[in-house]
């Protein structure tokens, strides 16, 4: 069952279309990354989906109740859900006690307190219950606002870049810190985020948005590996592209050699190309190699190889690699790991 359904979605600003009829399901227990450049329309969907921004046409369902559509619009506040801000919106005169207590709205004083203590105990803060938001960490901070977000026990939980602010050691350790409570309460998420790695860390599901409208939406594993277009393929990493030779109904026929395609799959020279990420790239240094080191850096645990066909000047492939090879050496090439994506031109 979906906890959050979006169909046929427009919005507008001024007159311009910012979302385009966008559709999106998420399913519950269910963690969705939106990602994408800033203006593509993430958060415009998700203000929507809060009931903070007017939309133009199309529905929005939570918990298989409309709260969006034609002459229908529910307040933000009766759409039982969690808002988790990048700057953490915590009330700066009230504890991180009586900030997650601040949003119950039933109970006497004794048990809302008693609430909010077993929500900073979720997060690891109960020792830090009667400290300020000024005393506090920004990770520290963010995990009252998960606490806080988390303490009505709401349908869906929005997450509107939450680890923007915070360091990189912090992040690493926040990231799955608060993916494994969403998934321990059984809470579905919607992740603002225009960094592929956060998204790749924290979602089970990524959309790539594109102008308003989404462009692919499938695991981190499915849009690296078989992203449907060049600018899917490029917003989710590095990669080289290979013009298709020749073509046959199994398989086609590249500078690197035969590619085999699944049944069906039409991939012409003139319609289509082929997409390798760099780590399917082997290389090794031979004086008889077909391509030549252009440029290389080390990156820590792998090195990092431009290299060029001798034969062809656009013949450009990127490669990963744990052999320092040295600059301008001649080497030959391999295909290796998953097959490489077919892609329209």
């Amino acid at each position: 069952m979906n906890q959050l359904s979006v169909n046929s979605l427009y919005c507008q600003y001024d007159s311009q279309s910012v979302l385009k009829d966008l559709s999106l399901d998420l399913a519950e227990n269910e963690i969705i990354a939106l990602l994408g450049p800033s203006g593509c329309g993430k958060t415009t969907l998700l203000k929507a989906i809060a009931g903070l921004q007017p939309i133009s046409s199309g529905e929005i369902f939570i918990s298989q109740k409309q709260v969006s559509g034609e002459n229908i619009t529910i307040p933000s506040e009766r759409r039982n859900i969690g808002m988790i801000f990048q700057d953490y919106a915590l009330f700066p005169h009230l504890t991180a006690e009586e900030n997650v207590a601040f949003g119950l709205k039933q109970g006497d004083k004794t048990s809302k307190a008693q609430r909010a203590i077993e929500m900073l105990t979720l997060v690891g803060l109960a020792d830090f219950a009667k400290r300020y938001p000024h005393e506090l960490s920004g990770g520290q901070q963010q995990r009252v606002a998960i606490a806080r977000a988390l303490a009505y026990q709401p349908a869906l939980i929005l997450l509107d870049e939450p680890f923007s602010n915070i360091d990189n050691q912090s992040r690493e350790k926040l990231m799955p810190e608060i993916r494994n409570i969403l998934k321990q309460q059984k809470v579905s998420g919607l992740l603002v985020t225009h960094n592929k790695d956060e998204a790749f860390a924290f979602a089970d599901k990524i959309a790539v948005f594109q102008q308003g409208q989404l462009a692919q939406l499938g695991t981190a594993e499915e849009l690296y590996y078989g992203p449907q277009s060049k600018y899917v393929a490029d917003f989710i990493g590095k990669a080289s592209y290979l013009p298709i030779l020749k073509a046959s109904s199994s398989s086609i026929e590249t500078a690197l050699g035969t590619i085999e395609i699944a049944a069906g799959q039409l991939a012409t020279p003139e319609t289509a190309m082929v997409m390798v990420r760099p780590e399917q790239v082997s290389i090794k240094a031979d004086p008889n190699g077909a391509y030549q080191v252009q440029d290389k850096a080390f990156c820590g645990h792998y090195w990092r190889y431009t290299v060029q066909s001798s034969q062809d000047e656009s013949g450009i492939l990127l490669s990963y690699s744990n052999e320092n090879i040295p600059d301008e050496s001649k080497v030959s090439i391999e295909l290796s790991g998953p097959n490489p994506a077919i892609i329209k031109k």
